[in-house]
C-alpha cells in the first residue's frame, strides 16, 4: 500500500511539470540556479515600494558582531521582514529534541528587539510592539513577530502550517487549523497558510496535497488573510508544489503571497553563508507608507488592507540546489547519522 502511495505521489509530481505553470516554474528555477551558481542574483529596488519577506527563519546570533552583520544585511535588502519562530506539536519532540537543532536555534522577535539596543550607535530600534522599526543609518527596516504553527485537520496525517503574523503571544500548536486562525485574529494578527499544497512524505520528504486536502484548504481560504503560493524552498522535485498551488487556487480571492522560508540547517559556517546570501531575494512588494505616529497594530492593519486591495506584487526567485543541500538535505542526513549512532550505543 505504501509503495502504491509513493508511486502515485511521484506520478503526481512528475505530471505537474507538464502543465503550463510547471513549465514556467522549471524555467525560473533553472535561470535562478544558474545566476546564483555562477554569479550574484541581484534584486532591483521598486520605487515607492518596500520588499517584505513574510516567511523567513533567522539563526540566533553567536555574538554581538554576528547580529550586527545580520541586521545590516537585512536592512540593506529588505524594507520589512518576519522573524519567524516554529511552534511544533507533541509528536515532534523526539525529532526536535537536540540542543543544536534548527528549531531551538532560531532567532526570536523578543530577543532581536532586546539585543539590537546594544549594537553600534548608527543602529537603533523603535519598538511599537506588533511591529518594530530598526534604523540602520538612513535605512529603515520593519520587523515583526511571526509564529509558524503546526496545526491539525479532520484529515488523517494532514497538518497545515499557519503563520501568525504580528502576534506577541505564541499559540499552542496541534490545534485544529480553523481554531488557530480564529486565535490569531483574536490577537489582531494576520493568519497566513504556508506552502499551501505541500505535505510531508516519509520517503520523498514532501509531496503534493490530495483533492480531499485541497477541499479543506479551500475552506480555510475564506477565513485566512493570505496563502503562500510561492515558496522558494519548494525547489528541485518540489517545484511542482508552487505550480500546483498557483493552478489549484487561481480562482480563490484570497491574497496569494510569496515567502523565502529560508532555513539555516544546524548553523554551520556554510549553512549560514548560504542563508545570508539568499536574504532579500523573495517576498512581496508592498506600498511604502508614512509610519509617523502609527502604532504597531495600525501598521499591521495597513498591510492587511493592502493585501485585501491587491496592493502588492510577488517577487519569486528560487533557492539554488547548493543552498538547499547545505541547509536542508545535509542536516537531515546528519540527524539520521546521530540517531543511528545513539541506537548502536544502546
Amino acid at each position: 500500500m505504501e509503495i502504491y502511495k509513493t508511486l502515485n505521489a511521484v506520478y503526481k509530481n512528475f505530471a505537474e511539470f507538464f502543465t503550463t505553470e510547471g513549465i514556467d516554474e522549471i524555467r525560473r528555477f533553472l535561470a535562478d540556479s544558474a545566476r546564483q551558481t555562477f554569479g550574484e542574483l541581484k534584486i532591483k529596488p521598486k520605487e515607492g515600494y518596500i520588499l517584505d519577506d513574510p516567511h523567513v527563519h533567522y539563526p540566533k546570533s553567536r555574538s554581538r558582531e554576528d547580529l550586527e552583520s545580520l541586521v545590516r544585511i537585512m536592512a540593506s535588502r529588505l524594507g520589512r521582514t518576519s522573524i519567524t519562530t516554529w511552534l511544533m506539536g507533541e509528536n515532534d519532540k523526539e525529532t526536535l529534541g537536540r540542543e543544536d537543532d534548527e528549531v531551538r536555534c532560531v532567532l526570536k522577535y523578543s530577543d532581536l528587539v532586546e539585543q539590537v539596543r546594544s549594537l553600534s550607535k548608527d543602529i537603533s530600534i523603535d519598538n511599537r510592539r506588533e511591529v518594530s522599526i530598526i534604523s540602520v543609518g538612513e535605512r529603515k527596516l520593519q520587523v515583526y513577530p511571526c509564529w509558524e504553527i503546526k496545526t491539525t485537520s479532520p484529515i488523517k496525517g494532514f497538518y497545515p502550517h499557519i503563520t501568525a503574523e504580528g502576534c506577541l503571544k505564541p499559540i499552542e500548536p496541534g490545534q485544529d487549523t480553523r481554531k488557530v486562525i480564529d486565535l490569531i485574529h483574536e490577537q489582531g494578527g494576520l493568519a497566513n497558510i504556508e506552502h499551501i499544497t505541500t505535505r510531508p512524505h516519509p520517503l520523498l520528504q514532501f509531496t503534493l496535497t490530495s483533492p480531499e486536502e485541497n477541499d479543506f484548504l479551500n475552506q480555510l481560504c475564506y477565513t485566512a488573510d493570505s496563502a503562500e503560493v510561492f515558496n522558494s524552498y519548494n525547489t528541485l522535485w518540489m517545484l511542482a508544489s508552487n505550480a500546483y498551488a498557483k493552478r489549484m487556487f487561481a480562482d480563490q480571492r484570497i491574497p496569494k503571497t510569496a515567502g523565502s522560508d529560508l532555513h539555516f540547517g544546524r548553523g554551520s559556517i556554510l549553512g549560514r553563508y548560504f542563508h545570508r546570501k539568499r536574504i532579500g531575494k523573495v517576498g512581496i512588494w508592498l506600498p511604502e507608507h508614512d509610519l509617523t505616529g502609527l502604532t504597531g497594530r495600525e501598521i499591521l492593519e495597513q498591510k492587511r488592507q493592502d493585501l485585501k486591495d491587491g496592493n502588492f506584487e510577488r517577487l519569486e526567485t528560487y533557492t539554488d540546489p547548493m543552498h538547499f543541500f547545505f541547509t536542508m538535505i545535509a542536516p537531515r542526513f546528519q540527524e539520521m547519522f546521530i540517531r543511528l549512532k545513539e541506537k548502536i550505543r544502546k
